[in-house]
């Protein structure tokens, strides 16, 4: 039996993380070099829950995990943030990123920086064997007070709910409970699953934002969670105002389990889809954070001329790439895929999206922090090799010397992104591939993406938890996330071999061999974890700019205001 309030062994950690390194910098230290840490993806982080994105410090840089200050935290104010994208949907199980809003509500374990699994609503919990959990839940924890709840107290029949909704066919997060048997509230504050066979990934798939604790009766009147009025939680803030893409309007939930917590009044996030607007709105003090800027090339400008903002740069949490639908021709016919990952030069890609060679980091489908799961960047580099040669080959084989034209769908708020696009159009004109952009807003790319209409799409896939997740929720035959339609039944029995391999270097090996299949056979093409900065004014405390995607805004909560 093991047991723990967080991670102890194998199956309370179930893979080794790295530790996470960040680093601020003033408005005269900019230039001096990047620190490896991790975030969302695209142009912003999590301040929406929409997303679902180094170098070393230079010698003699400190290294910090965010706005941390040993002064007294003060009690008031309100954080203004500026982010680009407005929430999708509200319905968050339905969401392709699978984030939830952390500020609203609580899981029963959650992410802290450095991917570590910390209690929530579990106060603690225990592994008798490894196909059983046993979850014992803080007593007094109360829903917000507002209707249909009215701040009744949550117990385990609230957590069964929710995790049974999530396992229905409609909602993408039925891919996180393949696994699961059965889970049954045996008795007020005791949650107890059983699973069908072990499974490496399981107590990530408690930790992560998208299981935020909902309660039956919101769903009864609401129907579903479209509506962001039944955004009702357990959670440090409360969902007041949504107004569509202008603004998130939180405030402070005082009926909060967490003693003290929040020191804040509330939360404000205002839509700036303009990326200058957002610098702009920052250095006018019109916000008080900056959330997370993918690329660095226009970093200087938050602090030029000012010693009143700080800066902090991390590396996405997930892999940007490349991907096409299988059962049409071209892409039908494995040799034009290949052809493909030879004729690209990736490190390009991060030139442009990153605005430098340091602006990202070529990566493949397993992040390079997750050792021992990643492949070596040697290894890495010969098979990302680039070989035009052996593409034209390829595509003579296939019979497309000539070529043929192809539509990339794209998000119209990755900035970044469009601008590797366009170094993709010209890369891929090498080997006569005449590449159209489709650039969409936000929702129509979700929406698109998930009903899988589209050629190819370049973006960026949901946020990592699990150094196995995603092959297991991207690229598998039978995934939700199988946005391409492959039919892989190869990856798919190595993939059921690590979901359940209980030796984390005997799974690490099989990840492995996973990973360098796909760069024979590429189901789609991983491409770079991009750069990026979240800048916040001086007087912000305790703003934790590493924190991990996925997380969704929980860390809000211990965020205050020196003013």
């Amino acid at each position: 039996m093991t047991m723990g309030t967080e991670r102890d062994n194998y199956w309370t950690r179930p893979n080794r993380r790295f530790a996470r390194r960040t680093f601020i910098a003033g408005a005269g230290s900019l230039a001096a070099g990047l620190a490896i840490s991790a975030c969302g993806g695209g142009d912003d982080d999590d301040s929406t829950g929409e997303t679902p994105t180094g170098q070393g410090t230079p010698s003699g840089q400190q290294t910090q995990p965010g706005a941390t200050t040993a002064a007294t935290p003060k009690k008031g104010g309100t954080l203004r943030i500026g982010s680009s994208i407005y929430p999708s949907t509200f319905e968050h199980m339905a969401y392709a990123g699978l984030t939830g809003d952390g500020r609203v509500y609580n899981q029963l374990l959650k992410l802290e920086t450095g991917q570590k699994l910390v209690g929530d609503l579990a106060e603690k919990w225990e592994v008798p064997d490894p196909t059983t959990y046993v979850f014992q839940l803080r007593k007094g924890v109360k829903f917000q007070n507002l209707a249909p709840v009215n701040g009744r107290e949550l117990t385990a029949e609230d957590v069964v709910y929710t995790v049974e909704r999530a396992r229905k066919q409609e909602f993408l997060t039925r891919q996180l409970w393949t696994a699961l048997d059965t889970i049954v509230a045996t008795d007020p504050y005791t949650v107890k699953v059983t699973l069908k066979q072990p499974f490496a990934p399981m107590l990530f798939h408690f930790g992560t934002s998208v299981m935020g604790v909902l309660a039956r009766e919101v769903v009864e009147q609401f129907g579903d969670l479209k509506d962001p009025k039944s955004r009702i939680g357990t959670g440090p803030f409360m969902l007041t105002e949504a107004r569509r893409d202008e603004a998130l309007i939180y405030k402070a939930n005082p009926d909060y389990f967490e003693a003290g917590l929040p020191y804040l009044d509330g939360v404000e996030i205002t839509i700036i889809p303009d990326r200058l607007g957002r610098t702009v709105a920052l250095r006018s003090g019109q916000v008080d954070v900056l959330t997370r800027n993918a690329g660095i090339s226009d970093m200087g400008e938050a602090t030029r001329g000012t010693d009143d903002i700080e800066v902090g740069i991390s590396i996405a949490e997930n892999v940007t790439g490349f991907g096409f639908q299988h059962p049409f021709e071209p892409f039908k016919d494995l040799r034009v895929r290949q052809a493909v990952s030879f004729a690209v030069d990736r490190q390009e890609w991060v030139r442009a999206a990153g605005g430098s060679d340091e602006g990202g980091k070529v990566i493949g489908f397993v992040h390079p922090f997750e050792d021992p799961y990643a492949l070596s960047e040697e290894e890495t580099g010969k098979l990302q090799r680039l070989d035009l040669a052996e593409a034209k080959k390829l595509m003579e084989a296939a019979g497309y010397a000539d070529g043929f034209e192809l539509s990339t769908m794209s998000s119209s708020a990755d900035t970044a992104g469009l601008d590797a696009l366009a170094v993709i159009q010209q890369q891929l004109a090498k080997i006569n591939i005449k590449v159209k952009p489709d650039p969409n807003d936000f929702a129509t790319y979700v929406r698109r993406l998930g009903t899988k209409q589209f050629d190819s799409y370049f973006n960026g896939w949901p946020t990592i938890l699990d150094p196995g997740q995603n092959f297991n929720g991207n690229l598998t035959t039978n995934s939700p996330q199988n946005y391409w339609n492959a039919n892989v039944p190869e990856l798919d029995a190595m993939n059921a071999k690590q979901l359940v391999e209980t030796d984390p270097d005997v799974r690490a090996g099989l990840i492995q061999d996973m990973e360098r299949w796909n760069y024979k056979n590429p189901v789609c093409i991983p491409a770079y974890a991009l750069g990026g900065w979240t800048a916040w004014q001086k007087y912000v405390k305790d703003y934790d700019h590493a924190r991990p995607g996925n997380a969704a805004g929980w860390q809000d909560q211990l965020v205050w205001l020196d003013k």
